[in-house]
């Protein structure tokens, strides 16, 4: 299922999910020679790296993870198992941290993709994804169409809810 608002996504998940708002990532703008960081929470831990080698933290919705380079990719992978519910607001920005009209594609684990449009000016795009039947998300690549910096924040992870059987 791919969301499209945050509320009705957060309604679908179980309890103890994890979201990482990116304040307790240490430094400011360009973060150089990393391009991977471990983040963990509630049980749930993964990695967020970048196709090159550096991230930028920016103020956009508080604070946000973004790529350093114009059309560079991020990609998620989930340490934890058996995860089936993944969410965050996206957003492409420029030099200024502004939030700009740019395209980008979420691509899940299994092949699942939603094309995302950021509006020039604001606010980030929120976009989730669940799973069911056996299908577990073990990634999120985030790829950039090129003019802008892929940026997201309020990344949610965890499991979506088991829905009651009719009786």
């Amino acid at each position: 299922v791919i969301y499209t608002t945050e509320s009705a996504f957060n309604s679908a998940l179980q309890a103890g999910s994890y979201t990482e708002d990116f304040s307790g990532v240490s430094g400011s703008g360009v973060l150089t020679g990393i391009n991977s960081l471990p983040f963990s929470g509630s049980g749930i831990s993964y990695t967020i790296a970048t196709s090159t080698d550096v991230f930028y933290l920016n103020t956009i919705d508080g604070r946000s993870l973004a790529t350093a380079q114009q059309g560079a990719s991020m990609i998620i992978t989930l340490s934890t198992p058996n995860i089936t519910a993944i969410g965050g607001n996206f957003s492409s920005t420029d030099d200024t941290e502004s939030i700009i009209a740019d395209s980008f594609l979420l691509t899940l684990s299994d092949g699942t993709t939603s094309s995302l449009n950021s509006p020039a000016g604001g606010p980030s795009t929120f976009r989730g994804f669940s799973t069911s039947g056996g299908t577990f998300i073990t990634s999120l690549t985030i790829d950039g169409a090129g003019i802008g910096y892929s940026t997201i924040n309020n990344l949610t992870v965890g499991f979506a809810a088991v829905p009651e059987p009719s009786v």
